[in-house]
């Protein structure tokens, strides 16, 4: 009778797609080098770490950190708590409580795969701080000079930097919430999401332009109907007859 360890059915499907996103996976375990070689090269890991004692993993991460790496720990131990407050901690959610009280992460399905999208959504997530940050900085820096008059006759009016006030605070919002819709790998398998990566990057600069299109379309709106022609205070000219009023008959 032969009794060996067996991965989890997705486990191969997420460390490919993790590989694919630039991430390095390690194995990191206490049983025998033999044994983890054989599951690493089932699931496609390079580096393997075995023979670990369950008070070492926190110190094998400390290494990986000294590398100027960033680690991700996956585990559903007690053994595993040290290392998952050490590291960025994913939680298994069948596994015990004291590591799902230490991980950063909880993986409620058990699923291998979902790390994958847990790491696409904090990618997507800072994506939009980064957008928004874009944002709030580019309208103020053009903003700012329109309203002190830089680009005079181009003046922002105080109607007009009331409304788009406003309006950048709305547009934040509603860039904030399109994180809704992005395509999360593992945990949105098959999701709904209609916004690619490509679009993701002019979604954040489409509420800049709207804007933009919004103040200059207001200051036209506002002030394209007070010019004048000529002068004087009479715009009807002076009345006929070299201005003499009726029944002048001055000589």
């Amino acid at each position: 009778v032969a009794i060996a360890d067996a991965p989890r059915p997705s486990a191969k499907a997420a460390v490919t797609k993790l590989r694919e996103r630039g991430v390095e996976v390690a194995m990191l375990t206490g049983d025998n080098e033999g044994t983890a070689k054989r599951i690493a090269s089932e699931l496609g890991i390079e580096i393997v770490l075995a023979d670990v004692l369950p008070g070492q993993k926190a110190d094998k991460v400390k290494e990986l950190q000294a590398q100027g790496k960033r680690v991700g720990m996956v585990g559903d131990g007690v053994n595993d708590a040290p290392a998952l407050t050490q590291a960025v901690g994913f939680a298994i959610g069948a596994g015990t409580d004291v590591p799902m009280e230490s991980a950063d992460v909880v993986l409620m399905r058990s699923d291998p795969y979902d790390i994958v999208g847990a790491i696409e959504l904090s990618r997507a997530t800072l994506r939009k701080m980064h957008q928004n940050l874009f944002w709030a900085v580019a309208y103020n820096v053009v903003a700012f000079p329109m309203a002190a008059g830089v680009f005079y006759p181009l003046v922002v009016s105080p109607e007009v930097a009331a409304l788009a006030m406003s309006g950048s605070s709305a547009l934040v919002a509603v860039n904030a919430l399109l994180l809704k819709r992005t395509r999360l790998e593992g945990i949105d398998r098959g999701g709904f999401c209609l916004v690619s990566e490509h679009w993701a990057h002019l979604i954040g600069v489409g509420p800049l332009l709207l804007l933009l299109g919004l103040c200059i379309g207001m200051h036209f709106f506002m002030h394209g109907g007070h010019g004048g022609h000529g002068s004087g205070s009479d715009e009807n000219g002076p009345p006929p007859g070299g201005g003499r009023e009726p029944g002048d008959h001055r000589h």
